[in-house]
């Protein structure tokens, strides 16, 4: 049903062969290049930007479960630049290729006018605020998402939805993803608001933390994933966070912290996924 996805594996097949091997590492390097050429290039720094992309499974919980919608998220992600410079036809051009992996993709129109501006600008607060609305409306239902999501390539992960088998975004996975956010608005006199990059990466965060505030109430396996499409901007911002907010020897220890924490975070995650399977 989403035939750029279909001309994706085609393509692979056509270039590199139909072994299952050939095509995962294909896949995988379509998958980290973006990844790893806009965090090089945008990112104060890069190897505490991959450190957390890795330490936050996104690697395990996108590349490898997610693979479709994930190659969506990261051509977008690779448009970043067009993101910053206002290019709206370019970036909607991208965005609409890439709904054809993944019709979800669609999202990130609305949402590349919402992140403009100034960090903690009305957009995005208000953002926030409706999301906060939306968790009590439909905490007890997912109907009202069904019809949005159906047909958004959720059609399996609806009906495990029905058949019990999702509880929400869990509330540890909400509160690490909302660090960056929290860090943002505690010390939002302190941020640098001429940095256009700085700008976009905390309303994208601000946004990111609605999107997992929604799902924790409503359900995990639909809106839960959604967060992908964003998620990736806190990655760039948190070392930024750590370096400019915090004095010189606070980052240190600061740093240190976000380490240990990060590490415990990811073999507590880990172990969840293997008691999975």
């Amino acid at each position: 049903s989403e035939p750029g996805f279909t001309f994706v594996k085609i393509l692979i097949k056509k270039l590199f062969g139909e072994g299952d091997t050939t095509f995962r590492l294909s896949m995988s390097i379509l998958h980290s290049l973006p990844v790893i050429l806009v965090m090089r290039y945008y990112s104060s720094d890069y190897i505490t930007s991959i450190f957390l992309f890795v330490m936050t499974n996104f690697y395990t919980a996108w590349m490898m479960n997610g693979l479709r919608q994930f190659l969506a998220a990261v051509l977008i992600f690779a448009a970043t630049p067009l993101l910053l410079k206002k290019k709206y036809i370019p970036l909607f051009a991208i965005i609409l290729a890439a709904s054809t992996i993944h019709s979800s993709a669609v999202l990130m129109i609305p949402v590349s006018i919402i992140v403009q501006g100034k960090a903690w600008n009305k957009r995005t607060v208000m953002f926030i605020l409706g999301s906060l609305v939306l968790m009590f409306i439909c905490s007890n239902s997912l109907g009202f998402f069904d019809s949005a999501i159906e047909s958004a390539g959720f059609n399996y992960s609806i009906s495990s939805a029905r058949d019990g088998g999702d509880d929400g975004t869990s509330f540890l996975r909400v509160l690490v993803n909302s660090v960056p956010t929290i860090i943002c608005f505690v010390f939002r006199k302190q941020l640098d608001t001429e940095n256009r990059v700085i700008n976009i990466c905390v309303n994208m965060s601000v946004i990111t933390t609605g999107l997992y505030l929604i799902s924790m109430v409503t359900s995990g396996i639909l809106i839960g994933r959604l967060p992908g499409y964003t998620d990736m901007y806190n990655f760039i911002l948190l070392p930024y966070l750590i370096k400019n907010v915090f004095g010189e020897q606070d980052s240190k220890t600061v740093n240190t912290i976000m380490v240990v924490m990060y590490i415990i975070y990811y073999f507590y995650q880990s172990h969840v996924v293997s008691a999975l399977f």
